[in-house]
């Protein structure tokens, strides 16, 4: 099942649907009957009236001011259209939050999923300690609503509506008291028994198959299905978050892309909070290898060469501001992970290591030139494992590293096959270039790939890996 809405910071000239919303007496029932001391405010009706300029001048009052104010249209998923409207802002001592919905989009459970969405801007993003909002004690359907997203009772506050003395209830929820309900709100596949239990539920028409597990990954627990079809359960939230993310970005890359490149089509899916999956046909070809390109014809070469480039122009033109991706910001990024590679890469490093690891990464964060470049979206995680050489083209596979951040960190890969191959797709590349592209690749990324490896080679105690990754290390960094 595929969430209801998303929610998308409105653009100026979208702001028709709020003064519509504001001015509607049934969406706006709730608001009637308080001394409010607001221009446009009708006390018997609760609608509030705006003009143009007036809707303009709040605009700018509240857009792009995050984290201190947040607002977005809450979007129907299969419509496209604004269906209501969340926010939050800092008061004197705290960060108050609202939701309204218009009134005929009410009662459809989109209420729930723009409350979790919100909260996990407001926590995940923007980290802010708390949240809170005052509802009247008749409005039952919304204190149920606060107390099935998490949200705990604080205390009774008396309000004044149409002169007389009511009660309502104040519910807040902390940082920690989203995680733990998430966490406890979420549920995953991690065996081939359960998660055979799942796609079936859902597509019975796959109970003859043949089911094959997959546990090799770092993020996704990945079944097999014939041969033909690739079902992947994120083991967490954070790789949940990464398939909702993919989910739409591919959408997006169907699209745009011609016929003969093609990635994953999510024709499969459940993004619930209850064992989430996501399924697509396998894309039939073989791996592209060096062993494979030094093999192929001068005509081969140039037809890959032009598709690889077509690829991440059209990958790298999307507007960075449509999806809800993680924008990466390069130095405190890369300060994060600089300790966590002390940590624990250290103590498997000689001194003249632990010294070439401090060079590397002070260098990094002293160099003007190393963050000099435009974002764009990337792949993340472009290689010989994740590009096949279809019957007609190309297939690239494996999104679930998709970010914005450089987009010379998408070359990465050509660099280290062949810089001729590498000059040639950048040739062809027309979108970002900058005069440090190959300076950042050569300088700094082809040199910190080995610590992720050691990293993880370390959580999972797998001593061979540990070597293996040892070694690319020192390769790229002694050399």
């Amino acid at each position: 099942m595929l969430k209801k809405i998303y929610l998308k910071v409105p653009k100026i000239d979208e702001l028709y649907y709020r003064k519509e919303w504001l001015k509607d007496e049934k969406t706006m029932s709730y608001n009637a009957g308080y001394d409010m001391d607001l221009k446009g405010y009708d006390k018997e009706t609760g609608t509030i009236i705006k003009n143009d300029e007036e809707m303009i001048t709040w605009y700018k009052k509240w857009i792009g001011h995050e984290p201190t104010k947040y607002f977005a249209y809450i979007y129907g998923r299969n419509t496209g259209l604004p269906i209501g409207e969340v926010y939050f802002y800092k008061s004197e001592i705290e960060y108050k939050m609202g939701i309204l919905i218009k009134n005929e989009y009410r009662g459809k459970g989109y209420s729930k999923e723009a409350l979790i969405e919100l909260m996990k801007i407001a926590f995940e993003k923007y980290d802010i300690p708390k949240l809170t909002d005052i509802v009247s004690s008749d409005r039952g359907s919304a204190i149920k609503l606060f107390q099935n997203c998490g949200f705990v009772f604080d205390e009774n506050v008396e309000e004044t509506v149409f002169g007389e003395k009511k009660l309502a209830k104040k519910f807040t929820i902390t940082k920690e008291e989203y995680l733990n309900y998430r966490n406890q709100n979420m549920k995953f596949v991690n065996n081939l028994e359960l998660g055979q239990k799942v796609i079936l539920e859902k597509y019975p028409e796959f109970a003859n198959s043949h089911f094959e597990a997959d546990d090799s990954g770092w993020t996704n627990f990945v079944i097999k299905i014939d041969g033909k079809y690739i079902f992947r359960f994120p083991k967490d939230y954070e790789a949940y978050r990464v398939i909702e993310m993919e989910y739409d970005i591919l959408n997006e890359l169907n699209s745009k892309l011609p016929y003969y490149i093609r990635v994953p089509r999510y024709e499969y899916y459940d993004l619930s909070e209850f064992y989430p999956f996501v399924g697509y046909e396998m894309i039939q070809g073989e791996f592209i290898s060096k062993e494979m390109y030094k093999k192929f014809s001068i005509e081969e070469k140039t037809k890959f060469i032009n598709q690889i480039s077509e690829f991440l122009n059209i990958l790298h033109s999307i507007d960075i501001n449509k999806f809800k991706l993680d924008f990466i910001y390069p130095v405190s990024n890369y300060k994060i992970r600089y300790e966590e590679f002390k940590n624990i890469c250290f103590k498997y490093f000689t001194e003249e290591e632990k010294q070439a690891t401090i060079n590397l990464f002070e260098n990094y964060f002293s160099d003007k030139n190393m963050t000099n470049y435009k974002p764009t979206v990337i792949h993340g995680d472009l290689s010989e494992d994740h590009i096949i050489i279809t019957n007609d083209g190309i297939g690239i596979i494996d999104f679930g590293d998709i970010r914005i951040f450089d987009p010379a960190y998408d070359f990465i890969w050509a660099y280290l096959y062949d810089e001729e191959l590498f000059d040639k797709i950048y040739e062809n590349y027309k979108i970002n270039k900058d005069d440090f592209f190959k300076y950042r690749i050569k300088e700094f990324y082809i040199k910190r790939t080995a610590y992720y490896g050691i990293v993880y080679a370390d959580k999972i105690n797998d001593k061979q890996l540990l070597e293996r990754e040892m070694n690319n290390l020192r390769k790229y960094l002694l050399k």
